[in-house]
């Protein structure tokens, strides 16, 4: 790559071809080629040749042959159609210059190519006008062979990462949870949820195999994952390794909710599992604050003379079914005086009544 030197200017008053070589001499005050580039080796430095006493002028790469011999190696453009110049007799300016179309300008709209932007501070607005989508790694209006650092807001109209968006943001990758941000502070990531991953592999996550969409949460603790499948709430749902311990789901294909440590797909529309032996809590707890409603609803279809449907008919039936055990219930009564003594009762469960 030819170099360039400050005020390096140079005479000669030999005649023909600059590749021919040309004894240069030393202006005063100036840095002569030799003192700036040294000799040997070829395009070394970028120079442009002028004739003062006719109109000849050449520009292009060169190097000197020893400390006071100029030779061109190429021509980039001249008087002579962009071609070497036969130089007439006369006094020949030689000096240092970097091409003008090399050059870049202020104002003028340019294509830059092999240039590398150092790691320095810039203050000022970089614009980069262009319509040119970006269809690879290596493609676009900008590209950068290392990172991008912003530590101001982005603004952009679609973003893709790792596919051409077809969404406000579109993240593709072959590889699963490439999409990840976490924050040691919950209250910066969306809210409380300090953990976002897309993950493309097929993996199985207790009962639930799936494509994973969306996961939010603390891989320590509450988290959220949404999958083609289902969706799954639990404990430890770590994001790389996509491993926890559910706590409740949907799942999409039935339309099926479970609650709970589940050991499978929730079997029933709705399913709760307490499944710890020491947990001493109630499986359901129900609060009914208006107190002039109920606290259940069941609706069905009974059948005339049929136990073997949801809802039977009493009056289908002369004899009550024995007593098979007891439901037992905990029931709170919160009036102040004269309500009903708080405590365990049971339901009495019945055999199948006949007619």
């Amino acid at each position: 790559m030819p170099n360039v030197a400050p005020v390096v200017h140079e005479t000669t008053t030999e005649i023909g071809l600059t590749s021919a070589g040309m004894t240069v001499t030393a202006v005063t005050g100036r840095q002569t080629f030799n003192s700036a580039f040294g000799t040997g080796g070829t395009d070394k430095f970028d120079y442009v040749a002028t004739n003062r006493d006719a109109s000849e002028w050449e520009e292009g790469t060169a190097h000197l042959s020893d400390a006071t011999t100029f030779v061109s190696d190429t021509v980039t453009s001249s008087s002579n159609n962009n071609s070497a110049v036969t130089f007439t007799a006369g006094t020949k300016d030689i000096t240092n210059d970097i091409p003008a179309s090399k050059q870049v300008g202020e104002d003028l709209t340019q294509t830059l190519t092999n240039k590398t932007l150092g790691a320095t501070t810039v203050t000022g607005i970089l614009s980069q006008d262009n319509t040119t989508d970006s269809t690879s790694f290596v493609t676009g209006s900008i590209h950068t062979d290392g990172g991008l650092g912003v530590a101001k807001t982005v603004y952009c109209a679609d973003l893709g990462i790792g596919v051409d968006p077809v969404k406000l943001l579109h993240i593709d990758s072959a590889t699963a949870f490439q999409q990840y941000i976490s924050s040691t502070n919950p209250s910066t990531v969306w809210g409380n949820n300090p953990v976002f991953a897309s993950k493309t592999a097929s993996t199985t996550i207790g009962v639930s195999t799936g494509v994973s969409q969306f996961l939010t949460g603390d891989a320590s603790g509450d988290s959220i994952v949404a999958s083609d499948n289902d969706l799954l709430l639990g404990t430890g749902m770590d994001p790389e390794t996509a491993t926890g311990t559910i706590r409740g789901m949907f799942e999409a294909s039935t339309g099926h909710f479970g609650i709970g440590t589940l050991g499978a797909a929730p079997a029933a529309q709705l399913s709760v599992d307490q499944a710890s032996t020491t947990a001493a809590v109630p499986v359901i707890t129900m609060d009914q604050a208006d107190v002039s409603e109920d606290f259940f609803k069941f609706i069905s279809t009974s059948t005339d003379g049929s136990a073997a449907v949801a809802l039977v008919n009493a009056g289908d039936f002369t004899t009550m079914g024995a007593t098979a055990g007891y439901l037992k219930v905990i029931v709170q009564d919160d009036q102040s005086t004269g309500g009903i003594t708080d405590g365990n009762f049971y339901l009495a469960l019945y055999q199948v009544p006949t007619a």
